[in-house]
Formats: C-alpha cells, sequence, structure tokens
C-alpha cells in the first residue's frame, strides 16, 4: 500500500478541510464540461463500489441475533447459533469462553454458502465481551472471503436491544485500484439483513488511481433493501485535478429513477440518474 493510503497520514481533519473547501466553491457560476462532467461520474462510481463494501460487511452482521439489555452474555452466545441457522442454514457456529468477561465465536462458511447475491466462504471471528449493560463485539473479516475474495478488515459494534453502534476499517482492491474505507453505521431502518433494511453510513474513504489519490467523505448515504445505489445522503470526492459534490435523491415527481446533483468544482450543479 503506497504512503497516500496509510492512515496516519491520511488524518479525519484532512477529509473535513476538503469537504468545507468544497462547499465554499459550490455554485459560483460556469457549466461544466463533458469531459468534467463524465469524470465525475467515474469517480462517484469508484467511490460507491469503496462503500459497497462497507456496507456488504454491515449486512453481513446481521445474520447475527440482536442483545437485549439485561441478558447474560453466555445467554446470548448460546443462542446465537441458533439465530445464524435460521438466518443462513449453510453456517456452522463454534463457541468458546475465553475467561470470566469474553468468549469467542467463530462462523464457518462451506463452500457454496451463499447471502444473497454473494457466496461466502472462510471463517468469522468475534470476541464478545460485558453483558447487562453494555454488550461489546470486535469482529475480525480477514479469514474471510466475499466472492472468492479475502476480506481484509475488522470492525466492531457496541449494542443493547434497538440501541447500537457499528463500524469498520477495511482495505482492498478494486479493479487493480487500492482504497481503504472507515465507516460507521448511523442508523438502521428494519432488519440488519442483507436485503431486508435501510442503511445509513458515515465515513471516509481513500482510493488510489494512476494519477494520484481519490480521497471522499460520505454523509447519510442511505441505502434501501435490494438497492445498489444510494437514494439519499452526500458525497464529497477530492482529488488531484478537481472535486466535486455529489448528492443523491430519491425518484419523484417525473423522475422514474433516482437522481445525482452533480457539482464539479466550482461549476453549476448537473442532474443526472444515480449510477447503478
Amino acid at each position: 500500500m503506497t504512503p497516500a493510503m496509510a492512515r496516519k497520514d491520511d488524518p479525519m481533519n484532512r477529509f473535513a478541510l476538503t469537504t468545507a473547501l468544497a462547499l465554499l466553491l459550490v455554485g459560483c457560476g460556469g457549466t461544466a464540461s463533458k469531459e468534467e462532467i463524465a469524470e465525475g461520474e467515474d469517480k462517484v462510481h469508484g467511490a460507491l463500489q469503496t462503500v459497497n463494501r462497507g456496507r456488504t460487511l454491515l449486512e453481513i452482521l446481521g445474520i447475527l441475533p440482536s442483545y437485549t439489555c439485561g441478558e447474560p452474555r453466555r445467554d446470548f452466545v448460546g443462542r446465537l447459533a441458533e439465530n445464524v441457522s435460521k438466518n443462513l442454514g449453510c453456517a456452522q457456529v463454534a463457541t468458546s469462553a475465553q475467561s470470566d468477561f469474553a468468549d469467542a465465536v467463530t462462523v464457518t462458511f462451506p463452500a457454496g454458502c451463499k447471502l444473497g447475491d454473494h457466496e461466502l466462504g472462510g471463517e468469522l471471528a468475534l470476541l464478545y465481551s460485558g453483558g447487562i449493560d453494555r454488550f461489546d463485539a470486535s469482529i475480525d473479516f480477514s479469514t474471510m472471503t466475499i466472492d472468492g475474495e479475502l476480506v481484509p478488515a475488522n470492525g466492531g459494534y457496541q449494542t443493547c436491544g434497538d440501541q447500537s453502534q457499528y463500524w469498520g476499517h477495511a482495505t482492498g482492491t478494486l479493479v487493480r485500484n487500492p482504497f481503504l474505507i472507515d465507516f460507521k453505521l448511523t442508523k438502521v431502518d428494519g432488519i440488519m439483513l442483507l436485503g431486508q433494511s435501510t442503511l445509513y453510513l458515515d465515513g471516509r474513504a481513500a482510493i488510489e488511481t494512476q494519477r494520484g489519490t481519490d480521497e471522499a467523505v460520505f454523509r447519510e448515504l442511505t441505502y434501501k433493501a435490494g438497492d445498489k445505489s444510494p437514494s439519499g445522503g452526500e458525497l464529497v470526492i477530492a482529488w488531484p485535478e478537481h472535486q466535486l459534490v455529489a448528492r443523491f435523491y430519491e425518484a419523484s415527481g417525473i423522475f422514474s429513477t433516482g437522481q445525482l446533483e452533480l457539482i464539479v468544482d466550482d461549476k453549476d450543479p448537473v442532474k443526472l440518474p444515480i449510477p447503478q
């Protein structure tokens, strides 16, 4: 991974500054060229592919049961296997007590195990701690595969009934471009399971290209059940030559598909169909 992708050289305030500068420049006039619009669409598509990696990881966690405040941790771990089998019959679960304060869970996905359109393989490792008042989990995806590719990612969550916080960090390669992404789940409508819920994601990403690094910040990107692209939220991307703001809107009125408002540098906004 190149130095530009290293986390120590990529602090959150750098993304915040990028966002602030982009928003200050929005709407100052002028018309974006066809080439600028096409490049902007391409940048949005690449960023959304990266965000979708985080989304898929979160949805995979939906096979796990919700923790109820006051429930002893060992009782929860004991019913986890039943819940996983119900949501994903091909998965196998093993549990072990690590101490008086923590339990380990390993979910194994044998050949041919599928969740939605994705084929899962390898193992998902979780370490649960706490219980009663607060319940924490650390998650290691690194020995798991999604559609035949290893998932160099880790994450975690704190939960108590319907009040949950999920986050993750992932690296990888998309179309020969290395990327990293830090993300968190800010809200869930429905059951957090692949294709059965609406997710709201915040985070940041960096994607290496032949011309430099694309840096992105996303806020409340909204993914409805079954949709491949967001129907709400905002994405800000900066790269060596330009910067853009992309806002997503649901289909309404005369528009049969969702709309993307694209603002390149200080040019006038352009409305486009949301890329699928």
